[in-house]
């Protein structure tokens, strides 16, 4: 793992065209910085001079003191181990340029002038355009006698062993360079249109799948044409995971996960950068478990905050009704048949069956529901099953699934007191076949009701709930429909809409997950999947960081324990817990490929799935062994 990098974007107060008095503002910041433990700090546009000096950017007395300020600060800078990024207006054979400093221990590791301005198009009338990359340029500070040289261009990357990170203007990232991180120096003025320039930058860092530290003026700088805010921006691979309260802040910290770009270079082509600039921390920090970091990870990665509960939920189930309209428009069937048991899959699954009738304007009578009772089926289950279905206007189906099996069970000769894993397939496939043929009886197809998480896991019946005609819960996690069926719950509530379904959908959702194949003790539930499995809300923690960054194991481990354990005021969970469920994860997941394999289709919401036609592929024989 090449762990976390605490990284900070600075707004010093700014003195408009006093130099040497922002270079102790600036100083001032940088040792807080440093005493947080900070490794890569960047600072807003031409912090040194001012961001709208104009003519001033001539004025000679302002360039040798901006040259004057540098120079101090990289004495200054000395004794820190820590990257520093500071743009600055710079004299080079009779042109003016403005250019980003990097300066890592005392020392200039290279200027990259600014060639695009996007933001401040002002300053386009005062700064030249660099044409020619120049291998070395030779700085000379006559007051301590020391001479830098670096190299002076827009095609420079800087690495260690750790991660590259290149430099950036205006949101406008040279591509081309492939580094995991981008240090981002705008001038994004405070408009009404802000949020558009902070979504871009959030595009920009999911496309390249990159981290970007943004730094943009503060409201000490001059209003001659803009006011800012100073938006200060952390962002990895598209999730904003840090950023200022505007106005009063001025030193935003996190710890950027260095691990998320590991995959970075996909291209088919090689590029080689102008020059490629070494550097070395003397002390990387290693951040240990036990350590509160810059930064949280979501217990639920899957559920997405910034949009409000009720609307993200219904997005949803819209996008799986309409995708399961067309399914029905393309087959020229009106019928959908669906099993529900009074768990969490099929009740949202019936819910979105419903919202697909309501899109093509067609009666309730076309949802066929059936509930097929078993051996382990509870009276509990069974209620719920009849309430969910009459506050929906759904008429509710029984067939007793029992007789069936026990002639099953006589013809293959299969000792009905042994509940073995035969004893429980059996049930499910009896459900599936009745599915199946009440659909071809109907002109109907089978709804699937299949969640991601139990995809992942494994965790269904070979040709039995893991077969169906078309399978709308695929991309749902156990996690997200938990949350899913909570909120329209909660809206009804409020609303006052359908109690029933609110009442109903609140006794399912504290229902334990239970396949219910296993006989019941006098009526108790006995099979319950959390207890055989481990926690869903640890399983879909994993499986959202192996399929958006392809973590393995060890890296899941250590963000878990971060989030579950030593993070979390509520303590739900040990390590111990969390390495059992990541070992049963794993050794499950790779061994159900052959079931996901023959998985039927089902529309993809735009989360990390594993739909296999589409997104996720693997040989169902790979022979992996994954524990920690």
């Amino acid at each position: 793992m090449n762990g976390y990098l605490r990284v900070a974007s600075i707004m010093p107060n700014v003195f408009v065209g006093n130099p040497l008095k922002n270079l102790n503002s600036i100083k001032d910041e940088i040792l807080k910085a440093n005493t947080l433990s900070v490794k890569f700090c960047v600072l807003p546009e031409l912090c040194l001079t001012g961001n709208n000096l104009q003519s001033l950017y001539f004025d000679r007395n302002i360039l040798n003191d901006a040259k004057a300020a540098l120079f101090s600060l990289l004495t200054f800078s000395s004794e820190l181990d820590m990257v520093i990024i500071v743009s600055l207006p710079f004299e080079l054979n009779d042109n003016i340029y403005e250019v980003a400093s990097i300066i890592k221990s005392g020392n200039i590791l290279g200027f990259v002038p600014k060639n695009v301005f996007k933001f401040n198009n002002d300053n386009k009338e005062y700064f030249s355009i660099l044409n020619q990359n120049i291998e070395n340029v030779t700085l000379y500070d006559s007051e301590r006698n020391i001479q830098y040289s670096f190299p002076f261009s827009n095609d420079l990357l800087f690495s260690n062993d750790k991660f590259k990170f290149s430099i950036a203007f205006d949101n406008v990232i040279n591509k081309n360079l492939k580094s995991d991180l981008v240090a981002n120096i705008t001038s994004i003025p405070e408009t009404i249109n802000i949020d558009s320039c902070i979504k871009e930058i959030k595009n920009i860092s999911k496309n390249e799948n990159c981290i970007i530290v943004t730094s943009t003026p503060g409201p000490s700088e001059s209003t001659e044409h803009y006011s800012y805010f100073g938006r200060s921006i952390i962002c990895e691979n598209g999730d904003i995971i840090a950023k200022n309260d505007i106005l009063t802040n001025h030193i935003l910290v996190s710890d950027v996960d260095l691990d998320i770009n590991v995959f970075n270079s996909s291209n088919n082509f090689e590029y080689k950068p102008f020059k490629e600039v070494s550097f070395s921390f003397s002390n990387f920090i290693s951040n240990p478990v036990t350590e509160k970091l810059f930064r949280d990870f979501d217990k639920t990665p899957y559920i997405i905050k910034s949009i409000k509960p009720y609307s993200f939920c219904m997005h949803i189930i819209n996008i799986l009704s309409i995708a399961l309209a067309k399914r029905m428009n393309s087959l020229e069937c009106n019928n959908l048949v669906i099993g529900v048991s009074g768990g969490l899959d099929s009740t949202i699954a019936l819910l979105i069956c419903k919202k697909t009738i309501e899109f093509l304007s067609l009666s309730n009578s076309n949802i066929h529901a059936y509930s097929m009772p078993g051996y382990g089926t509870t009276q509990l289950a069974n209620n719920n099953v009849a309430n969910l279905l009459k506050s929906l206007d759904v008429k509710l189906n029984i067939i007793d699934i029992t007789n069936s099996l026990n002639i099953h069970f006589n013809d293959i000769n299969h000792d009905i007191s042994i509940a073995n894993v035969t004893f429980e397939n059996a049930q499910a496939r009896e459900r599936t076949q009745i599915l199946m043929d009440i659909a071809n009886d109907i002109n109907g197809i089978v709804v699937g009701t299949g969640d991601l998480s139990e995809i992942a896991l494994g965790f269904s019946t070979y040709n039995g709930d893991q077969m169906s005609m078309y399978n709308i819960n695929a991309s749902l996690p156990k996690t997200l429909i938990k949350y899913i069926l909570n909120t329209i719950a909660e809206e009804n509530i409020k609303t006052k809409n359908n109690i029933l379904l609110a009442d109903t959908l609140k006794n399912i959702l504290h229902f334990p997950i239970s396949p219910e194949l296993l006989p019941t003790e006098n009526g108790v539930l006995i099979q319950k999947t959390e207890e055989i499995l481990g926690s869903y809300e640890i399983h879909d923690f994993i499986l959202y960081y192996y399929l958006k960054y392809n973590f393995d194991a060890k890296k899941i481990f250590d963000l878990a324990i971060r989030t579950f354990v030593y993070n979390n005021n509520e303590h739900n969970y040990n390590e111990e817990y969390i390495k059992n469920c990541i070992n049963i994860f794993f050794n499950r997941f790779y061994k159900a490929q052959f079931k996901r394999t023959c998985s039927p289709a089902s529309p993809d919401i735009g989360l990390p799935n594993l739909n296999s036609h589409y997104s996720f592929k693997m040989p169902s024989d790979a022979n992996i062994n994954i524990k920690i």
